[in-house]
């Protein structure tokens, strides 16, 4: 083992720097001193650390990934401007279409007048995703000292590594040593989550007020009342703030606890409710669940794994249908022979359609790995699939784009369900 092997050797004396950074001017923060023992310490630190932060279930960066960096914390903060109409859509060439409906609204209106609010809209609408774009930045997991972009940051500096060398020669036993070194990982993260909630309660909700105030200016200075859509960004921008509240409270420890086992159609439910609150607006779903599947249960302490995968999928209806908010999400389900069967259905657009058969499912097969897990916006569906596998191996996940529809099939083929 390598804390064995880390007390066997001599300390031995070197000029020479583990990890030379590029800025000379910052060796002393980012490097230590080379040699066997170092090494050996260096390399304990670092496994350990990459557990803490990339544990396929238990990891920081796939939670935090899983759980609020996709989808979850931009769409509740879209939520109130999509319901308001706020946000103008991006085509395939990365720039924003007309805002169609305050286009129709204002029709009134004369022609260079509408343009010109159109294009303020436009605006707004990049400024703001650029501002979240930020934010979710902040939510990703670093152990580079250099990323000053990222709260989650978890280096191996100089300091702390002598500080860790010293615990590392008083310990007896390796579990000691990584014992107390998750509790450092613990407390680093602790101080983070703080820093987290701070950015999203000052910087981001700043910055959101001063777009807010911004986009009022830029609509007053227009020769016309544009009474219904300054009303619009009045209301929503007093509505982003509960938001922005909502999403800080995301950032604090919970107490563990594990909830009571639950029925397969009450937490298709509770999945239901739970995207609808995210989204602040209704979306279209019809469930078909059999009577039967009642009787099946997801114990309590995969409860949370389950409504993450069902959430994800709808988010990824919506997300990637060619529809939008109006996407029709059906969900059906039926015991079969050995277990049960779920299907998640939503129709899909002709153009969506020949992507995904030309693009990430031309072969039906779903990337589960962690580079692809970890990657933001795309395809949700390698998390839900390591997300219900949390659950048990024998949850098998498959895809099949048709030309108008798009089908994602769970089924659980054991005798027994674990």
């Amino acid at each position: 083992p390598l804390f064995v092997l880390y007390k066997s050797l001599k300390e031995v004396s070197s000029d020479t720097l583990i990890k030379q950074p590029q800025d000379p001017k910052r060796v002393a923060a980012l490097s230590v001193v080379a040699g066997d023992k170092n090494t050996t310490l260096l390399r304990m630190v670092t496994l350990v650390r990459n557990v803490f932060l990339h544990d396929d279930n238990l990891g920081l960066d796939r939670n935090l990934s899983a759980e609020i960096r996709h989808g979850f914390f931009s769409n509740l903060m879209r939520s109130h401007l999509e319901s308001h109409h706020l946000l103008s859509e991006i085509d395939d060439d990365g720039n924003y279409k007309r805002n169609d409906y305050w286009y129709s609204q204002n029709a009134l209106l004369a022609y260079n007048l509408r343009e010109k609010v159109d294009q303020e809209l436009s605006w707004f609408s990049g400024t703001f995703n650029k501002l979240i774009e930020n934010g979710e930045q902040w939510m990703k997991v670093t152990e580079d000292i250099q990323d000053t972009d990222r709260i989650f940051s978890f280096p191996v500096y100089v300091v702390l590594f002598e500080q860790l060398k010293r615990v590392a020669d008083k310990v007896d036993s390796a579990a000691q040593f990584v014992e107390l070194l998750l509790q450092h990982f613990s407390s680093s993260l602790d101080s983070a989550l703080t820093r987290m909630r701070e950015k999203i309660n000052v910087d981001l909700k700043d910055k959101i007020d001063s777009l807010f105030e911004d986009l009022l200016f830029r609509l007053a200075a227009q020769p016309a009342a544009l009474v219904d859509l300054v009303n619009a960004v009045l209301h929503t921008r007093n509505d982003i703030r509960e938001d922005i509240a909502t999403a800080a409270s995301w950032f604090e420890r919970t107490t563990d606890f594990e909830p009571a086992p639950r029925t397969i159609p009450y937490l298709i439910d509770i999945a239901a409710e739970c995207y609808e609150r995210v989204r602040a607006s209704h979306f279209k779903i019809e469930k078909a669940v059999h009577v039967g599947l009642s009787s099946i249960t997801i114990e309590g302490a995969h409860v949370k794994a389950f409504l993450l995968a069902l959430i994800n999928l709808f988010e990824n209806s919506v997300r990637h249908s060619g529809f939008g908010p109006s996407t029709p999400i059906n969900v059906s389900g039926e015991l079969t022979h050995d277990g049960w069967k779920l299907v998640v259905a939503n129709p899909i657009t002709e153009e969506k359609y020949l992507k995904l058969v030309e693009g990430p499912f031309a072969s039906g097969a779903i990337d589960t790995t962690l580079g692809a897990v970890r990657v933001e916006g795309g395809s949700g569906l390698g998390k839900v699939v390591n997300q219900l596998n949390s659950i048990s191996d024998a949850i098998t996940v498959s895809v099949e784009p048709q030309s108008s529809n798009f089908f994602v099939r769970i089924q659980y083929d054991t005798p027994t369900f674990c």
